[in-house]
């Protein structure tokens, strides 16, 4: 004997799954909206700034001069060299890091040689992803060409990930 069932939910029921997944769909795009990330190629030199600038063909947007000091609560930490950044921030709207980082090798690429130059006088050069995740899961993938490409250059790649607190959001 053959037993068939067929279930029809109701139309109350077909509302309610909408509403959910309308819900859910609300949630998702509220957190997409509030991700963000951006990258930093930084240079760490006892060179001066202006230098660093004229051999890799760009202007930092960040600069903390070699002397400097900075006030952290009850620290205060003076630079012993000069950093040089220059920023994706606000240049890059992409969320995926590796058009953060394709952008920052992009911009140094006719340089490279001078990048190396200033390597080689002992400066410490990478470059930071910055990512602020508002989701429960993220990955970070990077094509095997970019990670080539920073090897390449001889960057370091740091990925530093900032998370909210997420069960705020779901009360």
């Amino acid at each position: 004997m053959q037993i068939k069932s067929k279930w029809e939910p109701s139309e109350q029921e077909i509302h309610d799954q909408n509403l959910s997944v309308q819900e859910s769909d609300r949630v998702i795009n509220r957190r997409l909206d509030k991700e963000s990330v951006y990258a930093t190629l930084s240079v760490h030199s006892k060179i001066a700034p202006e230098e660093i600038s004229t051999m890799l063909g760009q202007q930092p947007d960040d600069l903390i001069k070699e002397g400097d000091s900075h006030e952290a609560g009850r620290f205060r930490i003076e630079f012993t060299s000069t950093v040089w950044n220059l920023s994706t921030e606000g240049k890059v709207r992409d969320k995926w890091p590796e058009a953060h980082i394709t952008w920052l090798l992009d911009q140094i690429e006719s340089n490279r040689q001078n990048l190396r130059r200033l390597q080689d006088s002992g400066a410490m050069t990478s470059v930071t992803v910055r990512y602020y995740m508002h989701s429960w899961v993220q990955s970070t993938d990077l094509s095997i060409e970019t990670l080539l490409r920073l090897a390449r250059y001889r960057l370091s790649l740091h990925i530093v990930v900032h998370a909210d607190d997420l069960q705020e959001e779901e009360s």
